[in-house]
């Protein structure tokens, strides 16, 4: 009996010692591939020429985001919904694309994508001119590196599969909201022609500014510049869509205006209401609510003895 057990003792100290032993070997295998992965060089796969972006498309985990250049500096989202969007996160999107760079290349070909845990539904794509000719360059998203934190990427005009650290795939997966930015309404001071509370009205003429009922002398320039710098440039904290909003603005603290868009008169409303300490905005004709910052809420609601000169 006793010698049994001596047996069975030893072949569990075996047992164990062959069980650390793997440990040990696994955990220094782990320590040297993420060695190697911090220490290597990454290598760009494809470059262009950022002035002929055309658009790109963001498709991952059930999102779907197209973008179009427009204008000058203009920059419009088609999907899911069709707005403008802040024309610096455009540009950066676009640094992003020609950024991808990668540890290495690990396989070529579309037979084995499923190994490298591809999904054809997870891709970004790119489009831009070249030669009167329009070219893309789209990635698809892989199952995670087992020796370091990132993916495998699908690269589909080079039809060959890349290792690539987190922060390639982190940067292009861009959600609505952060592409809309938090400039709203972005117009130069000068095309604002009236601006309309219940207590003034405020007209632009040749003359420059004036309130009625103010005489010129009396209009204290300063405070209705500050004024009309906070209507010429509007920052949101937050965006929503008005329908998720259950908001009454039918108490709102309004201030009307009339600008110039290519030389024709265009008029709008700003409604503002507050609620749980919090200003919330809409715009007419928008669909859109907007979380708004306390100090341009009290630009707007000021009185019209603010813009007059004191005496004395």
């Amino acid at each position: 009996m006793m010698k049994k057990w001596r047996s069975l003792k030893y072949v569990l100290m075996l047992f164990l010692v062959l069980g650390l032993s793997f440990l040990v070997y696994k955990g220094h295998q782990r320590y040297e591939q993420k060695k190697w992965a911090d220490d290597v060089s990454m290598n760009a796969i494809f470059t262009f020429n950022e002035d002929n972006v055309i658009g790109w498309e963001l498709h991952y985990d059930g999102k779907n985001i197209v973008v179009e250049k427009g204008k000058g500096k203009e920059a419009y989202m088609t999907q899911p919904v069709k707005e403008s969007i802040d024309f610096n996160n455009y540009l950066a999107e676009v640094k992003n694309f020609n950024s991808i760079s990668t540890y290495s290349e690990v396989d070529e070909g579309k037979e084995h994508l499923s190994k490298w845990g591809v999904d054809l539904k997870n891709y970004y794509r790119i489009f831009y001119k070249e030669k009167d000719q329009i070219k893309t360059q789209t990635i698809y998203r892989g199952k995670k590196l087992e020796f370091s934190d990132g993916y495998y990427l699908y690269h589909e005009e080079s039809n060959k599969v890349y290792a690539a650290k987190f922060w390639v795939i982190a940067a292009l997966e861009k959600t609505v909201e952060e592409l809309r930015g938090k400039v709203i309404w972005d117009v130069e001071v000068k095309t604002i022609q009236k601006v309309v509370r219940p207590d003034f009205i405020a007209v632009h003429s040749e003359f420059g500014w004036g309130i009625d009922g103010v005489e010129k002398k009396d209009l204290e320039t300063f405070n209705f510049a500050s004024l009309m710098s906070r209507l010429s440039h509007i920052r949101a904290d937050a965006i929503y869509e008005r329908n998720q909003m259950m908001l009454d603005f039918s108490k709102s603290e309004d201030i009307g205006m009339t600008w110039l868009k290519n030389g024709k008169k265009v008029e709008f409303k700003i409604s503002m209401i507050q609620k749980d300490g919090k200003i919330y905005m809409k715009m007419s004709a928008s669909d859109k609510v907007y979380l708004l910052d306390k100090l341009y809420f009290e630009s707007f609601v000021r009185p019209k003895a603010f813009y007059i000169k004191q005496k004395g």
